[in-house]
């Protein structure tokens, strides 16, 4: 006998899921697009660690990369919020990143500064209760990132002025980290979700990474274009402040730059994230386009801004306001593009090159700085990677006939639960 067909609720309790994963933005995205800014002054002072700017920028994309290796919806999540559910995901992942943090205290050496950084499940439950709303759940969801980013390059410091050393520093945020348990327990699940399931389903199990994505041509440069987007990604997080005192601002005054990066990251989530959902608004095109800006953006931030603050803050609300909305609209453009039912498999390979990218870009702009002295020639490569990265992708209509979801049309995704793999599906009916 057929299950019942469900469908996302669109509401109800998906507001306080919602709600918990703004805040475990705020607290994880906070964390690591601050380390740059609240770290690398200090950490490049210590004797203990003795280190230059490749290494010490190491560090900081090993953070971002071992969490997209290990968080939301990598392959390693993908497996155990499919088979356990994102509540014990998450609270297992506070957990584990909470350690990672409170190990850094205790041991002063760079590996310690990314172990165990890897939050889950956090997404997952967002896009099972939204459908028609998705872009805009998820703009509010991810918007979080962008508070974190204000609050923690002001919050940290403080701590660090009146803690005495920035180990104490990682040790406060051991504590912060390890309260999102509390945002975790709140993640009720769906009936159709894996922690509602009998245990047994042996097509589930063996389902669990689907390979078969990779035959999918507009999925596999999707993945080629995430991986030259996040390449420089990272690097005005970790670097703008840097550069900025390098064009000769006082650091008290390069500390806002962060902090804008981190406003217009909020705006542009939920707004890029809210025209995601208008039925007149072709999400690849605009989701092409917030990454062209971008790179553009970037090219030109070395060039034209110099020692004025204005510009500087300009560039940051500029690049952040469209990778805002270049990370909310990843959800959406994937469902396009793989289904409903693959989501968190698409997912989970987007997050592998994601952060196979930021483990090599920051590095490589730490080394060009150091060898060359300047940070002109790194963010014009940069610039010009994340362009083309969004130029791309104009070929995918052309390389497929675009699905009943990426023409746009208002749908409506009906999810019916087989336990059969090869069954179930996700389909766009239009309403």
């Amino acid at each position: 006998m057929t299950e019942p067909t469900t469908t996302a609720p669109d509401g109800g309790w998906g507001y306080v899921i919602v709600f918990c994963s703004f805040m475990i933005h705020v607290v994880i995205d906070g964390i690591t697009y601050s380390m740059g800014s609240v770290y690398l002054e200090k950490m490049l002072e210590s004797a203990n660690l003795d280190a230059k700017h490749s290494v010490i920028s190491a560090i900081f994309s090993i953070l971002p990369a071992i969490y997209m290796l290990s968080g939301k919806y990598s392959p390693i999540a993908t497996i155990l919020t499919t088979r356990y559910g994102c509540r014990l995901v998450t609270i297992t992942g506070a957990c584990v990143g909470s350690l990672g943090f409170f190990m850094c205290y205790w041991y002063e050496h760079i590996y310690w500064y990314w172990l165990g950084i890897g939050l889950i499940g956090a997404i997952v439950s967002v896009t099972n209760y939204f459908d028609r709303k998705r872009s805009l759940a998820m703009g509010f969801a991810v918007s979080g990132a962008g508070c974190g980013t204000m609050i923690f390059p002001k919050l940290m410091p403080w701590f660090l002025k009146h803690l005495n050393g920035y180990r104490k520093g990682l040790l406060v945020e051991s504590a912060i980290i390890f309260s999102c348990i509390l945002f975790g327990l709140l993640m009720k699940p769906l009936p159709w979700e894996p922690s509602e399931k009998k245990a047994g389903n042996k097509d589930t199990k063996n389902k669990l990474i689907d390979l078969s994505l990779l035959s999918n041509i507009p999925f596999v440069l999707f993945l080629i274009s995430n991986f030259l987007t996040n390449f420089g990604f990272n690097v005005p997080y970790a670097f703008t402040e840097d550069l900025a005192m390098h064009d000769g601002i006082k650091k008290s005054h390069a500390e806002y730059i962060t902090m804008t990066i981190g406003i217009g990251s909020i705006a542009g989530r939920i707004i890029i994230g809210f025209l995601g959902d208008r039925n007149n608004v072709n999400r690849l095109t605009l989701y092409n386009f917030t990454l062209i800006i971008v790179g553009v953006a970037t090219v030109l931030e070395p060039l034209v801004s110099k020692s004025n603050l204005v510009l500087h803050l300009i560039y940051g609300a500029t690049f952040g306001f469209f990778t805002g909305g270049y990370i909310s609209l990843i959800p959406t453009v994937l469902v396009d593009l793989a289904g409903l039912d693959k989501m968190s498999n698409a997912f989970g390979f987007v997050l592998l090159v994601q952060g196979i990218a930021i483990a090599i870009g920051l590095p490589f702009v730490g080394f060009l700085r150091e060898k060359i002295g300047t940070y002109l020639v790194p963010y014009i490569i940069i610039g010009l990677v994340i362009a083309l990265s969004g130029i791309m992708l104009f070929i995918i209509p052309f390389l497929k006939k675009p699905s009943k979801s990426l023409s746009i049309t208002k749908t409506e995704i009906v999810v019916t639960p087989t336990g059969n793999s090869d069954i179930d599906y996700c389909k766009s009916i239009p309403v």
